[in-house]
């Protein structure tokens, strides 16, 4: 479970990078579209409007992948605390464990008490 989590991640992290990768691309093309066209006055106007909407379009494009990188960097933020807290329980775990091992019922009284596990006793039509 750890493994494919940890490969979860790696995904992540790669997608963090392509898409990096592609916010550049598209930032560099807004330019490039802007600089071949955008001021020129004697362009023709069919052909302003259409760099206009290549332009537009392609901001969209950019601030959906910004957006993107946004959540997947919240989502590796998430899985680094995740492994942190999980290593804290396991070591809470561990002291646990070793507290029961050797514990007389009053101790491990406490000890459920402390983790707030209650129990119900029932009983059915067959006295059980």
């Amino acid at each position: 479970m750890a493994a494919r989590r940890e490969d979860e991640l790696e995904l992540k992290k790669r997608r963090v990078e392509t898409v990096n990768e592609l916010i550049v691309k598209a930032e560099r093309k807004v330019k490039r579209l802007v600089s071949a066209f955008g001021d020129s006055e004697n362009a023709d106007e069919i052909v302003r409007a259409t760099v206009q909407a290549e332009v537009k379009a392609t901001s969209t494009q950019r601030d959906a992948l910004i957006a993107e990188r946004e959540t997947l960097e919240a989502e590796l933020v998430q899985g680094a605390v995740d492994e942190a807290t999980r290593a804290k329980i396991k070591a809470s775990a561990a002291v646990i464990r070793q507290r029961l091992t050797n514990s007389t019922f009053e101790q491990r009284r406490e000890l459920l008490d402390l983790l707030d596990v209650r129990a119900r006793l029932r009983e059915d039509e067959k006295g059980r």
